[in-house]
């Protein structure tokens, strides 16, 4: 018998087969977040053409619907928050919907980055006329945040509808409330740069300076006259499945979009905003600015965005 020939193997060892247990589990993380890379990017580009879809579509209502009936916008404030005084801005943040007053998993009210740019502004009796006469915004949505909320009547005497669900942040906006004065609304924060940059891609110059020593770029006794001069006060409505321009056959939007580069427990249609101008004494006018996407970026932030995937 020849003893001096090598014995044959007939399987891996434990070594080998650990490294390729290892480089197999490398190579599915690797695709996995390339995965996961690429999904992100898509819907941000989906987001951007949702974006300015919705600009495009606002403006083809208003022009045919005379430039009014832009009416059932979702007011970002939930119902029960406490009325501003007209003309001034409540930059607590509280008064803006932060979800169902019982946390839940599946609803966190707006986006933190569209929290980041926004205030509560209220309303002057001459601004809440303006917008019923200028756009016919007569009436709002407020945010539902209790199972109570959905036996309260709206003030044009309608029940939320039957699928309206606190806990799910696309139905919760369904109490039906009219502006009037003092009535507190979502506004474009200009104190910070992210606010100033908005209203910048509205059109509006508004200088970023960084003045203070908080960071700010406008004192909060020079927000009014600052942005007066630029061009007008901006407000924010969110637009959702029951405003007058969706659906509608006289131009507007078949449906609302969503953004799926935001996370579904947060509130994810787009944000009109209207600007207030203040023209001689009281009177003032409103008219559509643009939209902004459910993070709170403008179209030319959001197309940067992408530019960095």
């Amino acid at each position: 018998m020849d003893t001096s020939r090598p014995l044959l193997r007939n399987g891996f060892t434990l070594i080998e087969l650990a490294m390729v247990v290892a480089l197999l589990a490398l190579l599915a993380t690797l695709a996995v977040s390339k995965y996961a890379g690429l999904r992100d990017s898509s819907a941000r580009k989906v987001s951007a053409v949702n974006q300015r879809s919705v600009s495009e579509s606002v403006g083809t209502y208003l022009a045919f619907n005379g430039g009014r009936g832009l009416d059932y916008l979702d007011a970002l404030v939930p119902r029960g928050a406490a009325s501003v005084p007209g003309g001034t801005f409540d930059y607590g943040g509280g008064k803006l919907y932060a979800g169902p007053a019982v946390a839940t998993p599946r609803n966190r009210g707006l986006a933190d980055g569209l929290r980041a740019v926004l205030a509560v502004y209220g309303l002057t009796a001459a601004e809440a006329d303006a917008l019923r006469r200028d756009l016919g915004l007569v009436h709002v949505l407020r945010h539902a945040v209790n199972s109570a909320d959905l036996d309260a009547t709206g003030s044009d005497g309608s029940l939320p509808p039957s699928w309206a669900d606190p806990l799910r942040a696309e139905t919760s906006a369904c109490i039906v409330a009219t502006p009037t004065n003092d009535f507190a609304v979502a506004a474009i924060d200009p104190r910070f740069e992210s606010g100033a940059l908005i209203y910048q891609a509205m059109g509006q110059h508004l200088p970023i300076t960084r003045r203070q020593a908080d960071g700010q770029n406008i004192a909060d006794a020079d927000v009014l006259s600052a942005i007066d001069a630029s061009g007008g006060r901006l407000v924010a409505f969110g637009l959702g499945q029951r405003a007058s321009i969706v659906g509608n056959s006289r131009g507007g939007l078949e449906v609302c979009p969503y953004s799926e580069a935001v996370a579904p427990d947060r509130y994810r249609n787009y944000i009109l905003l209207v600007r207030l101008v203040h023209t001689s004494g009281t009177a003032c006018r409103a008219e559509f600015a643009g939209a902004i996407d459910p993070e709170g970026r403008a179209a030319d932030a959001a197309r940067q965005d992408l530019s960095g995937l």
